[in-house]
C-alpha cells in the first residue's frame, strides 16, 4: 500500500514559488497603515512592510550596504514557512473570490477583474478584485472580496434582525476598509460613473456573508472613509477614525525609511500582556476558551487575596491564555522578531529606531517615483 497523499501533494503545489520577470517594487494597498485618532496602530505591522519592501527593492536595484543587506537576507531566511492549513485558508479566499466572478458574471453586472491601480505619490499599487454595474442605477460599483471563519468570522458578519432578536452589527476590519477605502478613493471618488463600493464577506464555515458599502468623503481635515452594513444586517452609517491621506503619509514614511534603513519598532504583540488580556476580556474581543481562562485568572486572584489575608500561601499564578494580534500570528517574520518562547528579540546595536543617521547609509537611491513606467508596475 502506498504512503501517498493526494492533500499533501495538493499542499505542496501551494507553497511553489510564482514565476514572472521581476516588477517595479511597490507598496501593496494590503499594507496599509495608520495611527488612528485614538493613538492605536491599525492595519499593516510596519517593521513586516519595511522588510518586505526593502528585500524587493534591493533584488530590483541593490542599494543597501553589506551590513544592511545582511539583516534584510536573515529577515528573509527566517521568515516563517506557512502551514498547510494556513496556505488552504489563503486559497479557499482565492476560491470565494472566483465564484463571486463566476456568479457576477452569470447574473449579468460584472464588468472587470483585477484592475490595476497606481498611485505614483506614495508609489502604491494593487488590483481590483471585481468591478460590477449596479443594475437599478447603471453606475459602477468596486467589490473587495473577503472570506473569515470563526469567532472573528461572526464578529465581522454580524447577525440579522429576525422576530423577537434585535440582530447585531458586524464590524469589517480596518485593514480591509483602508484597502478597498484606497481603491475608492484613486478610482472612484471622481467619477460619477460610480456609486459607492462594496465590501463583501464569506463565512468559509457557516456560509454566512455580508456586505458593506464603502465610500470616502473629501474635508478640510481630510478624507474621509465611511462605511453603512446591508447585509445581514441595516447598520448606521460609520466614519473610520483615520483618513486616506494618514494612509498616504505612511506610505510615504515607509519609503524614506527603507531609503535611510530606518526600522520600524513593531506595532503588535505575539503574545498579549496581562493588561492588554484585561482590556480584550473587557471589550468582548476574547473567544471562549480565552474568556473562560481570564475568568479563572480573575477567580485565583481574589482566592489568592483571601489566602494572603488569612495568612496562608497564595496559590500559583494560571497561565494566560494564548492571545495576540493576528498581525503577528500571520507574519512571516515571526522568528526575526521573536525567540521560540514568544519573547520579544531585540534588533542589533548598531540598527537605530527612529535615528537613522547612527546606522550605515544604503549606498543608492532607488530611481525617483515620478520616472517610473507603468509597464513596469504590471
Amino acid at each position: 500500500m502506498s504512503d501517498w497523499s493526494f492533500m499533501s501533494q495538493i499542499a505542496s503545489g501551494l507553497k511553489r514559488s510564482n514565476r514572472g520577470d521581476p516588477r517595479w517594487p511597490t507598496l501593496w494597498p494590503s499594507e496599509a497603515t495608520v495611527v488612528d485618532s485614538d493613538g492605536n496602530v491599525q492595519g499593516r505591522c510596519r517593521r513586516a512592510t519595511f522588510f518586505r519592501y526593502a528585500a524587493a527593492r534591493q533584488a530590483w536595484e541593490p542599494y543597501l550596504s553589506e551590513q544592511q543587506k545582511d539583516l534584510v537576507d536573515l529577515w528573509q531566511s527566517l521568515k516563517k514557512p506557512h502551514s498547510d492549513y494556513t496556505l488552504f485558508v489563503f486559497k479557499q479566499g482565492d476560491l470565494y473570490e472566483d465564484f463571486l466572478i463566476e456568479m457576477s458574471k452569470n447574473v449579468g453586472v460584472f464588468v472587470a477583474t483585477q484592475t490595476p491601480v497606481y498611485i505614483k505619490s506614495a508609489n502604491v499599487s494593487g488590483k481590483i478584485d471585481i468591478e460590477a454595474i449596479n443594475p437599478e442605477t447603471g453606475k459602477l460599483s468596486i467589490v473587495e472580496a473577503k472570506s473569515v471563519h470563526g469567532f472573528g468570522g461572526t464578529k465581522t458578519i454580524g447577525k440579522a434582525a429576525t422576530g423577537k432578536y434585535a440582530g447585531k452589527a458586524g464590524e469589517p476590519k480596518e485593514s480591509h476598509l483602508m484597502q478597498l477605502g484606497t481603491y475608492h478613493y484613486w478610482v472612484a471618488q471622481a467619477d460619477e460613473s460610480y456609486e459607492e463600493s462594496r465590501l463583501v464577506y464569506g463565512d468559509r464555515g457557516t456560509g454566512q456573508h455580508a456586505e458593506f458599502l464603502v465610500w470616502t468623503e473629501p474635508k478640510e481635515s481630510g478624507t474621509e472613509i465611511w462605511y453603512r452594513q446591508t447585509l445581514p444586517y441595516q447598520g448606521q452609517a460609520t466614519c473610520v477614525k483615520f483618513t486616506i491621506e494618514d494612509m498616504l503619509d505612511q506610505f510615504q514614511l515607509t519609503h524614506k525609511r527603507t531609503s535611510d534603513f530606518e526600522i520600524p519598532d513593531r506595532d503588535f504583540d505575539l503574545q498579549y500582556s496581562y493588561e492588554k488580556m484585561v482590556a480584550a476580556y473587557n471589550s468582548g474581543d476574547l473567544p471562549k476558551v480565552a474568556k473562560v481562562q481570564m475568568e479563572k485568572i480573575f477567580a485565583r486572584q481574589s482566592e489568592n487575596e483571601s489566602r494572603v489575608a488569612e495568612g496562608k500561601k497564595p496559590l500559583a499564578d494560571l497561565t494566560l491564555p494564548k492571545r495576540g494580534d493576528w498581525q503577528c500570528s500571520y507574519c512571516d517574520g515571526q522568528k526575526f522578531c521573536y525567540e521560540y518562547d514568544g519573547t520579544p528579540k531585540p534588533l542589533p546595536e548598531w540598527v537605530s529606531l527612529g535615528n537613522p543617521s547612527k546606522a550605515p547609509k544604503p549606498k543608492a537611491e532607488l530611481m525617483p517615483m515620478e520616472d517610473v513606467d507603468l509597464s513596469e508596475v504590471f
